[in-house]
């Protein structure tokens, strides 16, 4: 970094030196004529064209770094029960290794609940940052009727089965039906697993993934069977948003 620093300063001083020559000629000669001196020599032209060079140079370095810093933004969420972060960015969805590191270090084995329309690549992507984990795979379907008891059922006998513990973590890798499923599955499952939620669908970032609100659906109506229960923390990546259809992007 130390390089690109001094071309800024070099930069920054051949300019400053190239204006002070130019307005000392500006006080006693127009500008047309101030530039045709023999003073302001050929080598000091190239010099401030090397210099906005430099400039520009130094100028993208720093804001390519300045977007990688920005690139993950966390907001912080404070409820009466629970805080936890939500986290922000473009392409950051090989970054949820390391955020379950982060945030849930004692995480040994993960249930996923995937869409099942999801594109491939990026399912791998997030297997991949979690490859260091024991993963428990479900693909479903996001429509209504997989929101039930029966399913939920199924789900929490399986992860019973797998010696899910308290400390071992769902996430929920979907709109917001595999939200509120996955997330009524991990309250009830050995009183209450770790819960994150990766929201795939622009209703489900904005909405859905944020309140803690969990349910499923009974013979008597919609969402009447749920809890109340807080993810450990959220992660909205921007790119998802490239896998859907133009009427799932207008929906909200």
């Amino acid at each position: 970094v130390y390089f690109p620093i001094f071309l800024m300063l070099f930069s920054e001083a051949n300019l400053i030196i190239f204006l002070l020559r130019l307005r000392q000629f500006n006080k006693v000669l127009p500008f047309d004529e101030a530039v045709k001196q023999p003073i302001l020599k050929p080598w000091l032209y190239f010099k401030c064209i090397i210099s906005f060079i430099f400039f520009i140079f130094v100028s993208v370095f720093f804001l390519k770094k300045l977007y990688f810093f920005m690139k993950t933004i966390k907001l912080n969420i404070k409820t009466k029960t629970k805080n936890y972060p939500i986290y922000f960015g473009d392409n950051i969805l090989n970054k949820i290794g390391k955020l379950v590191k982060e945030n849930l270090p004692d995480v040994k084995k993960i249930c996923i609940i995937s869409d099942n329309k999801l594109p491939k690549k990026l399912l791998s992507k997030l297997l991949k940052s979690l490859k260091s984990y024991d993963i428990k795979l479900f693909k479903l379907s996001a429509n209504e009727k997989n929101k039930s008891l029966s399913v939920a059922n199924k789900i929490i006998e399986q992860l019973l089965k797998e010696n899910f513990n308290r400390s071992d973590c769902l996430i929920a890798f979907g709109g917001g039906v595999l939200g509120d499923l996955s997330a009524f599955i991990s309250s009830l499952t050995k009183r209450g697993i770790k819960f994150v939620n990766i929201p795939t669908t622009l209703l489900a970032q904005v909405d859905a993934s944020v309140g803690g609100k969990t349910g499923i659906n009974s013979n008597q109506g919609k969402n009447l069977i749920g809890t109340f229960y807080q993810p450990d923390f959220v992660l909205s990546d921007l790119l998802v948003f490239k896998s859907l259809p133009q009427r799932e992007m207008v929906s909200g």
